[in-house]
């Protein structure tokens, strides 16, 4: 897709999105937080309530789930570039986390990422991640 499409359309045409709409899910029962582009599904929750807690809540989980990324994709670079089924991204992202977390060692405790990219929507200035090795 070019770099001007945006996501919520890049989205629209994926894989993942039919088969997420078709009640495929990756983890049972699981959601995808997206940020405010993107439409309300029974799968994908946008921050669309007025509820200043919901919104907070929303947006603290999705800074969480964001820098544990950054540190996968840094961790593991073919991240970056996967061209698989999303049953197989689901798997080789699990494999990601799982080693991740079994290498995890106490000087990982408070990691800082080096190489975030700008697709790495992290919203806070501060890119030192606090206690969040194994939450991934």
């Amino acid at each position: 897709w070019p770099g001007s499409t945006n996501d919520s359309r890049v989205l629209r045409n994926s894989c993942l999105f039919r088969r997420m709409e078709n009640g495929w899910r990756p983890i049972q029962n699981g959601i995808i937080l997206g940020d405010s582009a993107y439409p309300l599904k029974d799968w994908l929750i946008p921050p669309l309530s007025n509820n200043r807690r919901f919104l907070n809540a929303h947006k603290s989980t999705r800074r969480v789930v964001e820098n544990a990324i950054g540190i996968l994709k840094e961790k593991f670079p073919i991240l970056n570039y996967l061209r698989v089924s999303p049953e197989m991204a689901s798997d080789v992202f699990t494999c990601a986390v799982t080693l991740c977390n079994f290498s995890r060692t106490e000087e990982d405790e408070n990691y800082t990422i080096t190489n975030l990219s700008d697709s790495d929507n992290v919203e806070e200035d501060s890119q030192t991640i606090t206690g969040i090795r194994g939450q991934a």
